[in-house]
C-alpha cells in the first residue's frame, strides 16, 4: 500500500529550491511563491483552508511553505515534509509564526512602486542631465569626447524606461500564469488529498476485512481443532465401550455356560433322584408282592388246614 500512497503524494506536487533569507519549502507543496509583504490578520488567518499555502515559521527560525492539513477552533496543522509530519500552530502565535502567499493585489502594488521607481530614476537623470549641461563648473577640456545632448539621454531613458514596462508586464503575465498553474495545482493536490483519504479508507476497511478473515480462521481452526479433540474423545469412548461390550460378552457367555452346566447338573440330579425313588418304589412293590405272596401262602396254609382237619 505505501507505493500507491506515496505516487498519490508525489502527483501533482513538487519541490521546490530555497528561498533566501532563511525561507525553506516543504518537500509537499506546489510552484513556490514569496510571502505578503503585509503582516496578515487573525481573520485572514482564520479563512485560510484545507489545502490552500501559507508560510509558516519553523524552530530555526527559517520559513517553510506549508500546506494547510487540518484547521480547528485554536489551532492550523501544517504540513512539513512528504512523509506526513505537521506542526500545529495555536491562535495566540498566529499573528508571529504564520504569514500568507503573496496575493495578485500585493503584485501590482509591486509593479506600481516599480513604475514609480523608473520614473523617479527618469526625473533624477533628467535633472541631473541638465544641471551638468549648465553647470558653471563644468569644464569643456575635462573629456576629449563631446557628452550626449539631454534629449538623447531623454530619449535612452524613455527606451529604458519601456523596456522595464514591458518586462514587469511580462513579469506580471508570467507571475498570473504561475498563479494558474499554482491555482490549477492546488486543485489537483486537493484531488490527490480526497484519493489519498480514499486510498487510506480503503486500506483501512482493507485491514478490517482481513483481520475479519484472519479472525474467522482462527476460529475455524479453534472450531477444528476441538472437533478432532471430540473425535479423539469419541474415539476413546467408542474403544471402552468396545472393551466393556466384549468384557460383557465373555461374562454373558460364561454365564450361559455356567447356566448349561447347572441345568445338566440339575437334570442329573433329577434323573438320579428319579431313579432313586423308582428303586424305592421297586423295593416297596417287592415288599408289598412279597407281602402279598406271604398272606396267600399263610390263606393256602389256613385253607389246607382246614381241609385235614374237615377230614379227620
Amino acid at each position: 500500500l505505501l507505493k500507491p500512497i506515496a505516487s498519490l503524494m508525489e502527483c501533482g506536487q513538487a519541490h521546490v529550491a530555497d528561498y533566501a533569507s532563511g525561507i525553506y519549502t516543504a518537500d509537499i507543496v506546489e510552484p513556490a511563491k514569496e510571502m505578503s509583504r503585509e503582516a496578515p490578520t487573525i481573520k485572514q488567518i482564520s479563512q485560510l483552508q484545507i489545502s490552500d499555502h501559507a508560510f509558516i515559521k519553523r524552530s530555526n527560525g527559517g520559513w517553510t511553505y506549508s500546506t494547510v492539513l487540518e484547521i480547528e477552533k485554536d489551532s492550523i496543522t501544517f504540513s512539513v515534509d512528504d512523509f506526513g509530519n505537521g506542526k500545529t500552530i495555536t491562535k495566540h502565535r498566529w499573528l508571529s509564526s504564520i504569514r500568507l502567499v503573496k496575493s495578485a493585489e500585493d503584485e501590482e502594488d509591486a509593479d506600481e512602486d516599480a513604475d514609480s521607481t523608473v520614473a523617479e530614476e527618469y526625473s533624477m537623470s533628467i535633472s541631473s542631465s541638465g544641471s551638468d549641461d549648465y553647470s558653471e563648473d563644468a569644464s569643456p577640456l575635462a573629456s576629449p569626447v563631446a557628452s550626449p545632448s539631454a534629449a538623447d539621454m531623454k530619449a535612452q531613458l524613455k527606451a529604458k524606461l519601456q523596456k522595464k514596462k514591458m518586462d514587469l508586464k511580462a513579469k506580471k503575465k508570467d507571475m498570473k500564469r504561475q498563479a494558474q498553474q499554482a491555482k490549477a495545482a492546488a486543485a489537483e493536490a486537493k484531488r490527490n488529498a480526497r484519493e489519498l483519504k480514499e486510498a487510506q479508507e480503503l486500506e483501512v476497511k482493507l485491514r478490517l476485512l482481513a483481520l475479519e478473515e484472519h479472525n474467522i480462521k482462527k476460529k475455524a481452526e479453534v472450531e477444528k481443532e476441538r472437533l478432532r479433540i471430540l473425535e479423539v474423545k469419541e474415539a476413546k469412548k467408542m474403544a471402552v465401550f468396545e472393551k466393556k461390550k466384549k468384557k460383557l460378552a465373555k461374562k454373558e457367555a460364561d454365564l450361559e455356560l455356567k447356566r448349561q452346566r447347572a441345568e445338566e447338573k440339575m437334570a442329573m440330579a433329577q434323573e438320579a433322584q428319579a431313579e432313586k425313588k423308582a428303586k424305592v418304589e421297586m423295593k416297596k412293590l417287592q415288599k408289598a408282592r412279597q407281602h402279598a405272596a406271604a398272606l396267600e401262602a399263610q390263606r393256602q396254609a389256613q385253607f389246607m388246614f382246614k381241609n385235614l382237619a374237615g377230614e379227620s
